[in-house]
C-alpha cells in the first residue's frame, strides 16, 4: 500500500485532479474488500502530453484503449488523460470534467469514480439501488471491444447472480449467436485459473440465452448496498442525477446504512 500511495502522491498529484474509476469502486460496492479483483484504473485531468511524459518516466506501456499501464508493487495500474479515454476519443462521449465519466461506461455498475485528492465519491444517484436490485444494464453502448463486453456480460450475470436490464438484454439477444458462443468458450478457456468457465453450463447459444435472459426472477439483491473502501466513510444522499459524496473521517449513522472507505 505504501508503494501505491507513493505513486499517487509523488507521480500523479503534480499533474492535477485524478480519480479512480470503474472496477475498484464497483467491486467494493458489490462485496467489500473481498470482492475486489480488478486492476486500478485512474483518469487524470491533465493534458495528454503531460500524461505521456509521465508514462515515459515510469516506463509504462501503452494499453489498447489510449492509456498506459504499469506495475506498482502488486498492483496493476492503468492511467489515462481525460481527453484520451476511449469513450471521449472514439466513442463520441463528452467529458468536460472528470465527473462526466460516470456516464461513459458500458456497464452501469462501472459508472462510479473516486476523486483522489478531494476524497469524493461521484456516482449516479441510483447507483447503490441498482446494485442492491441485482439488475445489471448497459449505460453507454459504444464499445472498443464488443466480444470482450459480451464475455463480461455473460460472466457477470452468472458469477454475480445478476439479472439483465432491458438494454443488456437487447445486447445479449442481438450478439449471442452460435458463432459468438463458440468464441466465448475459446476465450474463457484461455483465462488464467482459478475461475469457473460459465459457458460450460450450456450446449449452445440458445441454451445460454434462455438461462441468462429467462423470465424467472433472479436472486434478490441485498437489502442494503454497502460500499466499504478502506480509509473513508461518508453519508449517502440519493439524488436522481450524478452526485458527489464528500468523505468524512468517521462514519455516522444514516438510514441507508451506506459506508464508504477507500485504500488510497
Amino acid at each position: 500500500m505504501r508503494l501505491l500511495r507513493s505513486f499517487l502522491e509523488g507521480d500523479l498529484r503534480p499533474l492535477g485532479d485524478a480519480a479512480v474509476v470503474g472496477g475498484l469502486v464497483r467491486d467494493f460496492a458489490r462485496g467489500g474488500r473481498k470482492a475486489f479483483a480488478s486492476d486500478v484504473d485512474i483518469v487524470i485531468d491533465a493534458r495528454a502530453g503531460a500524461v505521456s511524459d509521465l508514462a515515459a518516466r515510469l516506463s509504462a506501456q501503452p494499453n489498447r484503449f489510449g492509456g498506459f499501464g504499469c506495475r506498482v508493487g502488486p498492483w496493476r495500474v492503468d492511467f489515462w488523460a481525460r481527453e484520451t479515454t476511449w469513450a471521449v476519443r472514439c466513442g463520441g462521449a463528452r467529458a468536460d470534467h472528470l465527473s462526466d465519466l460516470v456516464g461513459c461506461t458500458f456497464f452501469d455498475w462501472d459508472g462510479a469514480l473516486y476523486r483522489l485528492w478531494d476524497r469524493e465519491l461521484v456516482v449516479p444517484g441510483d447507483y447503490l439501488d441498482r446494485i442492491a436490485s441485482s439488475v445489471l444494464d448497459v449505460r453507454f453502448r459504444p464499445t472498443p471491444s464488443l466480444e470482450s463486453n459480451l464475455l463480461r456480460a455473460v460472466r457477470r450475470l452468472v458469477l454475480w447472480n445478476a439479472r439483465a436490464g432491458d438494454h443488456l438484454r437487447s445486447f445479449v439477444e442481438e450478439h449471442l449467436d452460435d458463432a459468438a458462443f463458440a468464441m466465448l468458450k475459446r476465450r474463457e478457456g484461455a483465462l488464467p485459473p482459478p475461475g469457473e468457465r460459465v459457458t460450460a453450463r450450456w450446449i449452445d447459444a440458445a441454451a445460454a440465452r434462455s438461462a441468462l435472459l429467462g423470465d424467472q426472477p433472479g436472486p434478490r439483491g441485498p437489502d442494503r448496498a454497502v460500499l466499504e473502501l478502506p480509509g473513508m466513510a461518508c453519508d449517502w444522499h440519493p439524488h436522481p442525477t450524478p452526485e458527489t459524496v464528500r468523505s468524512r473521517r468517521s462514519a455516522r449513522h444514516n438510514p441507508r446504512g451506506v459506508q464508504i472507505n477507500l485504500p488510497v
